[in-house]
């Protein structure tokens, strides 16, 4: 089971030191991925009201500095050379997927082929309208848009012809190192799962219990075979609901990684806490690094299931 790790630089920690310090230490901890979320712009309320918590009140308030992930991943880049990089989502529907395709290939060359897109529907209408986009039909927006942007980065000469892009002989350089850039689509749902098994190279998920984990993971087995591909050959990636570490214990850690391994996935993505500076963000991965590298190293994923 790997672990990956998402980057604590949001609110007071959107800075450089902590941006390029997290990511160092990540890697020499160990980490498999540093994961980076994006909002272009925040509000302080929503309608309807934010859909993923109980009471309809989202976990981050307006103000909180939301850094552009395609940029701090960049800088991520510059001072690592084997940890993955990966946005966790990037919302794909309120980008110009030409130049979506351009900034991805170019974080994946200068990386020397370590980015992951993981591409999000989004949740906020306000976002879509900020960024002058509609919000109807996001999902055949991003369907279109991730197939455009295959396009331009695996033909030499690339033409595209659909209902929101169309361009004829196009020639986008540099090309990723493998020819495309590995998309991993992130949500719920039947919609969301047949859109991984058709299409996706993994699977984001969020806030799910390994028993969720395991039924959302048989769903998209199930539409991967309709079409001919076998959910083995997608990576299944979880952000686990957030516990203090405080209330961990070595056992749990221990059961809740064979768990998630056991429902078929192959790596947990860890949510830390945002860090004012440096050295905090540091302690607090190295802290979640001593809990949960060991564990999950001694626990292969494919060998509890099968897959």
């Amino acid at each position: 089971m790997r672990v990956g790790l998402f980057s604590p630089t949001m609110g007071a920690g959107a800075h450089f030191p902590v941006v390029a310090g997290c990511a160092r230490v990540a890697e020499e901890l160990g980490f498999s991925t540093i994961w980076q979320g994006e909002h272009v712009v925040l509000f302080d309320e929503y309608a309807p009201a934010y859909p993923f918590t109980a009471d309809g009140v989202p976990p981050l308030p307006g103000h909180v500095a939301y850094l552009d992930p395609m940029i701090s991943l960049g800088m991520a880049a510059a001072v690592t050379s084997t940890i993955r990089l990966g946005t966790a989502t990037l919302t794909v529907g309120q980008h110009n997927p030409v130049l979506l395709a351009k900034q991805a290939a170019t974080l994946d060359v200068l990386s020397e082929g370590r980015f992951v897109l993981g591409a999000g529907l989004g949740w906020s209408a306000e976002e879509y309208a900020a960024c002058g986009v509609p919000f109807a039909g996001r999902g055949a927006r991003t369907d279109e848009y991730v197939a455009a942007m295959r396009t331009l980065w695996h033909d030499d000469v690339a033409s595209h012809e659909g209902d929101l892009v169309r361009f004829a002989k196009a020639r986008c350089y540099p090309k990723p190192r493998n020819a495309t850039v590995p998309v991993y689509f992130g949500g719920g749902g039947e919609r969301m799962f047949r859109r991984i098994a058709a299409t996706g190279d993994g699977w984001l998920g969020y806030g799910q219990t390994p028993e969720q984990a395991a039924r959302s993971v048989a769903a998209i087995a199930h539409h991967a075979a309709a079409h001919g591909r076998d959910v083995a050959d997608l990576e299944i990636v979880m952000a686990p609901p957030y516990v203090d570490l405080a209330l961990e214990t070595p056992a749990s850690i221990r059961a809740k990684i064979e768990r998630y391994a056991q429902a078929g996935v192959d790596e947990l993505a860890l949510l830390a806490p945002p860090a004012r500076e440096e050295r905090a963000a540091a302690r607090t991965i190295a802290r979640l690094a001593d809990a949960w590298l060991g564990p999950a190293s001694e626990v292969d994923a494919r060998s509890l299931t099968g897959r």
